[in-house]
């Protein structure tokens, strides 16, 4: 099931629930990490993968160049992000790696992990795992890295109606962008036309 052109979507709550315990049965801890602190902190891959291990301060918060607009900003982490950490910790010092520097999300190729190699992870490889993620789930709709920031954004808004937190997270210059990409329009239209009849 390719996902070649076409735009991926918000993951709904369901299917997050189903993706996190797979990879937890899975023991993938690694990319369970990415998508609890990508869906968290609405970061795209590129600053995601740029994240070392050192950077993060005993507050549990590190300082980003955002890809968006190229502006530092500091990011303090939730617990679940905290928590899904220091399991990835633990997991890479069972892997032989350092648990307090290198970069947070590597790129766990058998020769990376073999050599102890510290690599980023890579929008490729990360996009291949979503792939087979929606393959073995059977999710019905194509899911990729920007499906973090678009789950984020999606329910903050439904939570807040804060339209303009959203536009600014998300680098979103108008409301009817902001929406659009969150995902809104589309449940909105299902609901408008569900109870019209002509």
């Amino acid at each position: 099931m390719s996902q070649k052109g076409q735009e991926v979507k918000r993951i709904t709550k369901s299917d997050l629930k189903k993706i996190r315990q797979y990879l937890l049965k899975k023991q993938n801890i690694h990319l369970l990490t990415f998508i609890n602190v990508g869906i968290n902190t609405a970061l795209k891959i590129t600053e995601l993968s740029k994240m070392r291990l050192e950077d993060i301060k005993s507050d549990w918060s590190i300082d980003i160049l955002s890809s968006r607009n190229q502006k530092k900003q500091t990011i303090k982490f939730n617990q679940l992000c905290i928590d899904s950490i220091k399991q990835l910790k633990e997991f890479y010092k069972e892997k032989g790696f350092s648990p307090d520097e290198g970069y947070l999300f590597k790129s766990l190729s058998f020769h990376n992990i073999n050599q102890k190699i510290d690599k980023p992870i890579t929008t490729n490889g990360v996009s291949r795992q979503f792939v087979k993620l929606r393959e073995v789930l059977d999710i019905p709709y194509p899911i990729g890295t920007q499906s973090l920031s678009k789950t984020w954004g999606y329910y903050v808004y439904r939570e807040t109606k804060d339209i303009h937190l959203i536009m600014r997270v998300l680098n979103k210059n108008t409301t009817e962008e902001a929406l659009k990409y969150i995902g809104y329009y589309e449940e909105e239209e299902l609901l408008d036309f569900k109870d019209f009849e002509i």
